[in-house]
């Protein structure tokens, strides 16, 4: 009988794991597991060699290739022929769905998306800093600009709210082109 009221009444021990706090060591590791995991266009098993590349994009290294994709390899793959697409990036794809795609743009856009919202986020980090409880989104507003960013252009936000968690649950742009203005409170 004991036995069968503890069930009801006593709570069993869970443990809990601390999440893992954010830095800009490992923000930017972060945001590319986050959107490599929802890329359709990207073969996950060189997840690692795809972060290196982009991480040297992001630091303004030029990428030194030397061969490039024939014609008849362009052809095979179904892009555009008059592209000129580096050899060492092909393994980054699935190749049946970059098909009529540029494969450059699909990491430079990659690249953007990490060093956007790595940006952000250390923006309000800065924010925080300073002791600004709040701050406006400013968006470009073009075509590129998801409808999310167009309806958020001029919101004011929490420096506590989560802005990577924010933007991967809402943005839909190629990546984010939206910056932070502080508010300044006196």
């Amino acid at each position: 009988m004991f036995d069968l009221l503890k069930k009801f009444f006593i709570q069993p021990k869970t443990t809990t794991t601390k999440p893992k706090k954010r830095n800009s060591a490992n923000i930017e590791k972060e945001i590319f597991d986050f959107e490599l995991s929802r890329s359709e266009y990207f073969n996950k098993e060189y997840s690692n060699d795809i972060f290196k590349y982009i991480t040297k994009l992001n630091k303004g290294q030029k990428s030194k290739e030397k061969e490039f994709l024939s014609i008849e390899e362009k052809k095979e793959l179904k892009i555009n022929t008059r592209l000129k697409v580096p050899t060492n990036i092909i393994p980054f794809f699935i190749k049946e769905k970059i098909v009529n795609k540029n494969p450059k743009d699909l990491i430079s856009n990659l690249a953007n998306m990490i060093r956007s919202k790595k940006y952000l986020y250390n923006e309000v980090k800065k924010l925080k800093k300073t002791k600004n409880s709040y701050y406006k989104l400013s968006s470009v507003g073009d075509e590129k600009t998801c409808i999310w960013c167009k309806k958020m252009d001029n919101k004011v936000l929490s420096v506590n709210e989560d802005i990577i968690k924010l933007f991967n649950n809402n943005c839909k742009c190629d990546y984010p082109r939206s910056t932070t203005i502080a508010i300044i409170e006196g």
